[in-house]
C-alpha cells in the first residue's frame, strides 16, 4: 500500500508556529512555493475565476470515496501540548450517489461513559439532516436537533465537516497555484452566501489527490479562527474492485485560536464492503450488526 506523508504538526498538534501578522498562532503554517504542477483536477482557472469545479472535486474525494466505507475512528482532544480526552468509535457510511444523499452510523467503544452509545445521520443535500442517538443508560432512541455548524462531539470540528458541506453554500474564487510542503495545490477562497460564524475560508487542494491539505477560517474582523491540517494519506483499495484505490486522509487536525485542538485518526479503513440501506435503521442503533464492529 502506497503511503503519502503530508507534513503535520509535531507532537500531535502540539507545535504552534507563528501565523501572519495580527493573526493567532496555529500549527502547520508553512512557506509556500510558486511553480507548475500536474494534476487530474479541472483545468487551471484564471486568478479570481470560478473555482467551484475544484471544490466539487475536493468534496467528492473527501466525503464520497467508494460507495460505502467502514473504519475505526479516534478523536483526540487537547489544548497546547496536553491531550485531555480520547474517544474511539466505529464509523459506517453509505452513499446513494456521488455528491448525493448519505447515511452515517457511529458506534462508541471508548471511554466507558459513552460505550455502546450510537448515532445515526441521514444526510440530505437539499435540506436539514436527520439525526438519531441511542442512549444505553435510558434504553431510548432520541432525535437530535443540532445545527450543521455546531460542535461535533465537543471537538473543534463541526458536524458538517464529518459529513460534508454543500459546495453551493459558498462562492469559490481561484486565488493562485502554489506548493505546500512540496505538494502542488490550488488555493481557493470561499465566501459564504448566507451569514455564518466565518466570513471566508481558504483551502489548499492537492492537485494529485483532490484532498484538502489545509484550510484556514477567518472571521469578519480579519482574524484567523481555526486551521485544518491534513496528516498521513494512504491509498486504500476497494474490497469490491482491488484495482480501484481511494486516497484517504488517515489523520487530520483542527486547531482554534485559543490553542484547543482535535486530532482525528482513521484505522482499518475498508471501502465497498456491501453496506445496505436497511443497515441504517433505529433497530440497528439499539443492536448494531456485529460483523461491522471490531
Amino acid at each position: 500500500m502506497r503511503v503519502v506523508r503530508v507534513a503535520a504538526p509535531a507532537a500531535g498538534l502540539a507545535l504552534l508556529l507563528s501565523g501572519a501578522a495580527g493573526t493567532p498562532a496555529f500549527p502547520g503554517d508553512a512557506r509556500a512555493e510558486s511553480g507548475d504542477m500536474r494534476s487530474g483536477l479541472p483545468d487551471l482557472p484564471v486568478p479570481g475565476g470560478d473555482a467551484r469545479p475544484i471544490m466539487e472535486r475536493a468534496n467528492l474525494a473527501y466525503y464520497y470515496a467508494g460507495r460505502d466505507m467502514r473504519a475505526k475512528m479516534t478523536l483526540e482532544l487537547g489544548a497546547g501540548q496536553e491531550s485531555k480526552r480520547r474517544r474511539v468509535m466505529t464509523v459506517l457510511r453509505l452513499s446513494e450517489a456521488p455528491g448525493g444523499e448519505q447515511k452515517y452510523f457511529l458506534y462508541f467503544h471508548h471511554p466507558g461513559d459513552v460505550r455502546r452509545m450510537s448515532c445515526m445521520t441521514w444526510k440530505h443535500v437539499a435540506g436539514a439532516d436527520d439525526r438519531w442517538m441511542y442512549v444505553p443508560l435510558s434504553g431510548r432512541v432520541v432525535r437530535v436537533r443540532a445545527a450543521e455548524r455546531s460542535s461535533f462531539l465537543g471537538s473543534e470540528f463541526v458536524r458538517e465537516e464529518f459529513s460534508g458541506r454543500d459546495v453551493d453554500a459558498e462562492e469559490h474564487r481561484f486565488v493562485r497555484e502554489e506548493k505546500l510542503d512540496g505538494r502542488g495545490c490550488y488555493v481557493v477562497e470561499s465566501l459564504p452566501k448566507q451569514s455564518e460564524e466565518f466570513a471566508r475560508f481558504i483551502s489548499w487542494i492537492d492537485r494529485a489527490t483532490a484532498l484538502p491539505l489545509r484550510q484556514e477560517f477567518w472571521n469578519g474582523r480579519g482574524e484567523r479562527t481555526r486551521v485544518f491540517v491534513a496528516g498521513r494519506i494512504e491509498d486504500i483499495a476497494s474490497r469490491a474492485n482491488p484495482r480501484r484505490t481511494y486516497p484517504t486522509l488517515m489523520e487530520r487536525t483542527m486547531t482554534n485560536a485559543s490553542g484547543r485542538w482535535t486530532k482525528v485518526t482513521l484505522d482499518s479503513v475498508l471501502y465497498d464492503v456491501g453496506l445496505r440501506n436497511e443497515d441504517f435503521s433505529e433497530r440497528h442503533l439499539r443492536t448494531p450488526i456485529s460483523e461491522w464492529l471490531p
